[in-house]
């Protein structure tokens, strides 16, 4: 426990401490994402891309897993943990795909991984590939036609 001096000391004042604590955890994804996406294969095929990410992605969200949950609930200006996390999301499935998909099918694949980190912060299990394609393939049969 620290003192109220203490405090005031070191941060201005709460929503300070939060954005300092925001910017910290974001980087630290950021970091790990990036230097992991470069030794990726470059194949472009999101399977690969997503197995060989796994590793240290979950690392860090194990590792941060509280401190991340607790920091997706507050909201400082437009700050949000989750905002910054999709936008690195973003970016990396960006890169990776090489413009090879549309927009619309990295927004999707944008949503599938945030959805599956979303699972693992709920659950501290990360969702397998067979899952993931299996949950595709019954989302596929709500929406498309059966004689597809």
């Amino acid at each position: 426990m620290i003192t109220r001096t203490t405090f005031y000391n070191h941060y201005q004042d709460l929503p300070t401490l939060a954005t300092q604590m925001i910017h910290a955890l974001l980087a630290e994804f950021a970091e790990v994402l990036n230097k992991r996406f470069t030794l990726a294969p470059d194949t472009g095929n999101v399977h690969q891309i997503i197995t060989s990410l796994l590793p240290e992605v979950q690392q860090v969200v194990l590792t941060q897993r509280e401190k991340t949950r607790v920091l997706r609930k507050i909201t400082v200006g437009g700050l949000t943990i989750d905002r910054g996390i999709h936008q690195i999301v973003q970016q990396i499935t960006h890169q990776s795909l090489r413009d090879e998909s549309g927009t619309y099918e990295q927004a999707i694949l944008n949503a599938i991984l945030a959805t599956g980190l979303d699972h693992f912060l709920d659950t501290g299990e990360l969702p397998s590939m067979t899952s993931i394609q299996t949950s595709l393939q019954n989302i596929a049969a709500l929406i498309l036609p059966s004689d597809v």
